[in-house]
């Protein structure tokens, strides 16, 4: 736990995907940290509220990612609050219980921010209880690109539709995903494409297909293109398959953690009539992925 002589200034949100929007937030405290020579602590929920209220969302980040990216932006220390924990405390007691944990001097939400059971807790109630407690509320307005607020469901919305151009604007950033390359039935080898499988760490996000992709492999990074689908030319499964082609790389990666940024989505997953077609239809993806790299 924090040293709470310290007294930090705090963050507090899902932040899933740590977006443009988010961003705004964490220079706000950060700036506000150094005028008054203080910490700023990121007080984040796990897991996600939607898995205990509605029909669970898909995640952008794993709370590692989501983690590691906050310390990157240059948040001092990452407190992660369990969201069953809190789940059905009324307003109230929500911030009573957040001073348990850590006696923080200043907290910076969005402007939307909700807390307590049912939501009910809104920043107007969070300010009225934060001030007989000498903690300052600064609430945010919302972020806007595209003729919309940024937000986590505004990005997953575009992710699942493959838009991956107006997904990195509202990031910040590319998409990625992470996890170990495992043993596959090497028909990517025989076809004269060896592929790196893998099954990510993350939720499944973007549909079916092709994509031109960058692999980091510890510090180094690679052009690549990533397929994902269920491969309904051999024999269709549930199972996404997550499958990666290292442009001018040989070598093992069997066991080896990867992340993978997708940059594009080239084409849609197809069926078709026979490995010799599906052959040149990726040799064709390898020369317009090479032209949009040249």
């Amino acid at each position: 736990m924090i040293d709470n002589l310290n007294h930090p200034i705090a963050v507090l949100g899902n932040f899933d995907g740590v977006h443009n929007g988010h961003r705004r937030i964490f220079t706000c405290a950060i700036e506000k940290a150094k005028r008054e020579k203080k910490s700023v602590v990121a007080l984040t929920f796990w897991p996600h509220p939607s898995r205990f209220f509605t029909h669970p969302v898909p995640l952008i980040q794993t709370l590692e990612q989501r983690t590691e990216c906050l310390y990157s932006l240059g948040i001092d220390r990452v407190e992660v609050i369990p969201f069953d924990l809190i789940a059905s405390l009324e307003p109230e007691e929500f911030l009573p219980y957040l001073l348990k944990q850590i006696s923080i001097s200043s907290l910076v939400v969005g402007e939307e921010f909700r807390f307590g059971r049912e939501r009910r807790g809104n920043l107007s109630m969070l300010r009225a209880l934060a001030h007989p407690l000498g903690i300052e509320i600064k609430g945010l307005p919302v972020v806007k690109l595209l003729g919309g607020k940024i937000g986590s469901s505004s990005i997953r919305f575009h992710l699942q539709e493959g838009n991956l151009q107006r997904s990195r604007l509202l990031l910040g950033g590319f998409y990625s995903v992470e996890g170990v390359v495992e043993q596959g039935v090497q028909r990517g080898r025989k076809l004269g494409f060896p592929t790196a499988n893998m099954v990510p760490e993350n939720d499944s996000l973007l549909p079916p297909g092709v994509y031109l992709t960058r692999v980091e492999r510890e510090g180094e990074f690679k052009d690549s293109l990533t397929y994902i689908g269920s491969c309904p030319t051999f024999s269709a499964s549930n199972r996404l398959r997550y499958e990666t082609f290292l442009l001018d790389f040989q070598g093992d990666l069997y066991g080896q953690r990867l992340r993978i940024y997708f940059i594009q989505r080239l084409r849609g997953d197809i069926t078709f009539p026979s490995s010799k077609e599906l052959k040149a239809q990726m040799g064709e993806d390898l020369a317009y992925a090479r032209n949009l790299l040249a």
